[in-house]
């Protein structure tokens, strides 16, 4: 049992330093939304100036700006976990989840005004029935699910353990549910109305705008407020401050278990 708990002390660590540096690259992004710093080439800028890269054989690579985002992040999170429940994660829930719902509110009414945001939305809402024949997609649904039921029990289990004696654990559940839900599915319509105003404007089927998460965020996004103008200037750091929040109170929720 004592190899079993190193093990998953070991596992959250790793899940820790992910956070970690995605919330680190987006602190870079947040710093660069102001100038645009990214250029008209933001695949490159991420791979040479961020170190975004699936390719081990860069891990060794030091990136200043990213490891000083890094450090800045790893220490605002070890503050708000060591200090007490209602002082620390209570207290920066209470600012930063909020200011994250704003923030997307914005993102997503704005989105949804956008030339072409019917596009997005309609790839959105109609399905491609024949996905559910590709054995791929069910294994990426089933590595998600181990994923997040392995990490959210022990996440749930100790926010649970401070709860006092007669809460009501089942209103408490569907409440969190419900929220987290309809957050996804509001920025969902928001995410997919800007990428069908990038195919509009573009001319690029939304299919070949973007393969994965992190070229979404980190490469398609910076291209798309490159051709928004002014408006852009406004809505990249939102969305990137929005990212940070989002990060930093996911990355306290792992580091939680390990000191409670």
């Amino acid at each position: 049992m004592e190899y079993i708990s190193w093990a998953l002390v070991l596992i959250i660590y790793f899940v820790l330093i992910y956070y970690l540096v995605i919330v680190g690259w987006d602190l870079v992004y947040l710093g660069s939304s102001f100038n645009f710093n990214w250029g008209s080439d933001s695949a490159l800028y991420f791979v040479k100036n961020v170190g975004g890269s699936s390719n081990l054989s860069n891990m060794a690579n030091f990136i200043i700006p990213t490891t000083i985002s890094m450090l800045i992040v790893w220490i605002f999170v070890w503050y708000i976990s060591h200090k007490d429940l209602n002082e620390g994660i209570g207290k920066a829930s209470k600012i930063l989840i909020p200011l994250l719902f704003g923030i997307m509110a914005f993102i997503i009414i704005f989105a949804l005004t956008l030339p072409g945001a019917g596009i997005g939305i309609n790839a959105l809402l109609k399905p491609d029935w024949q996905m559910l024949l590709n054995v791929n997609i069910w294994l990426a649904a089933f590595s998600q699910i181990i994923f997040s039921l392995s990490m959210g029990e022990s996440i749930s289990l100790t926010y649970a353990s401070y709860l006092p004696d007669g809460s009501k654990l089942t209103d408490n559940v569907l409440i969190v549910v419900f929220a987290n839900c309809a957050f996804e599915v509001c920025t969902a319509f928001g995410i997919f109305s800007i990428l069908g105003y990038m195919s509009y404007t573009s001319g690029t089927p939304m299919v070949e705008l973007v393969s994965e998460g992190t070229g979404l965020v980190f490469v398609v996004f910076p291209m798309i407020f490159n051709i928004m103008g002014p408006i852009g200037r406004i809505i990249a750091p939102l969305l990137f401050i929005a990212i940070l929040f989002a990060g930093i109170t996911s990355a306290v929720a792992v580091f939680e278990p390990m000191i409670n």
